[in-house]
C-alpha cells in the first residue's frame, strides 16, 4: 500500500481528505492541532503533531514518513486575519508551504497537490472566472497562497530534480460541509451564520450583502482532488474548484435562517462595514477541471446546506 501525507489533516478540509484516502493508502497526518480537532483524525491514520513553519523538523519528519503523495492543505486561512499578523500568515501559508515541498523533494515524492485559494484572482470584472485570468490578489491571504502557488509550480519546473515530482494546485472556492467549525468568526462565513442562527445570536454581514460567492460541499472538492491524483492531464495544472455559480450572502443569510425554522424577515441582521481584501463578486469557471479530468461538482447548494445543517445540529455543542 502507498503512503499519503496530508498536511492540515485534522482540520475541516484536510480530514475529509485523509478520511477518503485511508481506503487506498496508508494516511500519515501533520496538523499542529490549533484550529483541527483530533476526533477528526480517521481512526486508521497516523497523526503527527508539527508546525509547518519548523522547517527541520517538517522536512525531517517527511523524509522519515517518505509518501509517494503530499496533499497540502495546512494554512492560516483568514483574509482578516492577514491583515492584523501579515508575517504570521506568510511564515504559515508561503514559508510552510516551502517547508513541505522542501521536505517532499528529500524524501522522493512523486505526486504532490496544493490548496491555493479563490482570492488569488482579487477584483475581477468579468465573471466566470477563468484560471487564465490576471491573479491580483487585494487581501494578504491571497498574497501569500499566490506566493506559495507559483512557489510549488516553479519547483515542478526545475531541471536539476532527480526525480518526477508532479504537480496540481486547487484554487478553492468557498467550501462548506460538516465539520466546519461553528465558533471561528474568522472562517467559514456559511458555517459562522449558522452557529449564529443556532445559538440565536444576531447575524453579522459585512458590507451590504449583495456581495456573491461561489460555495462547493466539501464531498466534491474531494472527489476532485482525488481524480486528479493519476490524471498526467492535471500535471503542472491549476484548477478552480467552486460548483459554478453565485449566491449573495444576503440569500445564504436568508437561506440559514429559514433551515432553523425561524423568519429570515424579522430575525436580526447587522450589517457592518466591508472588511479590507473582501471580494465583491465571485463565480469560478469550471470548464478547463471538466475537461482535463471529467470532473464535475454533483452537491447543489441547497442539498449541500441540509447535509451541513443536519450535522452542525447533531454534532457541536453550541
Amino acid at each position: 500500500m502507498q503512503t499519503a501525507l496530508v498536511t492540515g489533516g485534522a482540520g475541516f478540509i484536510g480530514s475529509h481528505m485523509a478520511e477518503r484516502l485511508s481506503s487506498e493508502y496508508k494516511v500519515h497526518i501533520i496538523d499542529n492541532l490549533a484550529t483541527g480537532e483530533r476526533a477528526f483524525v480517521p481512526k486508521d491514520a497516523t497523526l503527527h503533531v508539527e508546525d509547518i513553519r519548523k522547517q527541520k523538523n517538517i522536512i525531517s519528519l517527511i523524509k522519515k514518513i517518505r509518501p509517494q503523495a503530499v496533499f497540502h492543505i495546512a494554512g492560516q486561512a483568514s483574509n482578516i486575519n492577514s491583515f492584523s499578523d501579515p508575517h504570521f500568515d506568510v511564515d504559515v501559508n508561503f514559508k510552510g508551504t516551502i517547508n513541505v515541498v522542501l521536505g517532499a523533494l528529500e524524501a522522493g515524492v512523486t505526486r504532490f497537490l496544493y490548496a491555493s485559494s479563490m482570492t488569488v484572482y482579487g477584483l475581477q470584472h468579468t465573471l466566470p472566472v477563468l484560471e487564465t485570468s490576471v491573479c491580483r490578489p487585494v487581501s494578504y491571504y491571497g498574497i501569500s497562497k499566490y506566493a506559495a502557488e507559483r512557489f510549488v509550480h516553479a519547483t515542478a519546473l526545475r531541471n536539476d530534480l532527480h526525480h518526477d515530482f508532479h504537480v496540481t494546485s486547487f484554487r478553492m472556492f468557498n467550501v462548506y460541509g460538516p465539520r466546519q467549525s461553528l465558533t471561528n468568526p474568522y472562517q467559514g462565513a456559511l458555517a459562522i451564520f449558522i452557529g449564529n442562527v443556532l445559538r440565536n445570536e444576531p447575524v453579522t454581514i459585512f458590507g451590504d450583502g449583495k456581495q456573491t460567492r461561489d460555495f462547493i460541499y466539501i464531498d466534491d472538492v474531494v472527489d476532485a482532488w482525488i481524480k486528479a491524483i493519476p490524471e498526467s492531464q492535471a500535471f503542472g495544472n491549476v484548477y478552480n474548484l467552486g460548483f459554478g455559480g453565485q449566491i449573495s450572502v444576503n440569500e445564504i443569510v436568508r437561506t440559514v435562517i429559514a433551515a432553523a425554522g425561524k423568519n429570515p424577515s424579522s430575525y436580526p441582521i447587522i450589517y457592518k462595514n466591508e472588511r479590507p481584501g473582501d471580494q465583491r463578486f465571485m463565480e469560478a469557471n469550471m470548464e478547463k477541471i471538466k475537461h482535463d479530468i471529467g470532473f464535475v461538482p454533483s452537491v447543489p447548494f441547497d442539498k449541500g446546506l441540509k447535509q451541513t445543517f443536519v450535522c452542525a445540529q447533531s454534532q457541536y455543542k453550541l
